[in-house]
């Protein structure tokens, strides 16, 4: 998805800058303005998250590419539904990656 976003932006004539999670705060700092709009890997989505000014919307790869493909409608319902789960109330969480799986994948913790 990042491939894809990244092309979009580019072919909408937008500016993108492409930053690790741990340099953001700098590069915030060095921007003029306020970006539009912010996009993370959902990995270091709560770290960016205290680093982007709550004007700023923020969104994940993952999020986009779930609008795209698939029903993000649908997806909302469901996240409502985890609210209504009980104690000892069983879940499934299935993650599809084209990564190789590590420890810390949002589907694991």
């Amino acid at each position: 998805p990042q491939q894809q976003v990244l092309r979009d932006i580019l072919d909408h004539d937008a500016l993108a800058l492409v930053v690790k999670e741990t340099d953001l705060a700098l590069a915030l700092k060095q921007l003029s303005f306020l970006p539009a709009l912010v996009i993370t890997d959902s990995q270091v989505f709560g770290q960016v998250n205290t680093v982007v000014p709550a004007q700023v919307p923020l969104t994940s790869f993952s999020i986009i590419y779930a609008r795209q493909k698939g029903d993000l409608a649908l997806f909302y319902q469901a996240v409502e539904a985890v609210q209504n789960l009980n104690d000892g109330d069983r879940l499934l969480v299935a993650e599809g990656c084209t990564h190789h799986r590590k420890d810390d994948d949002i589907g694991t913790v």
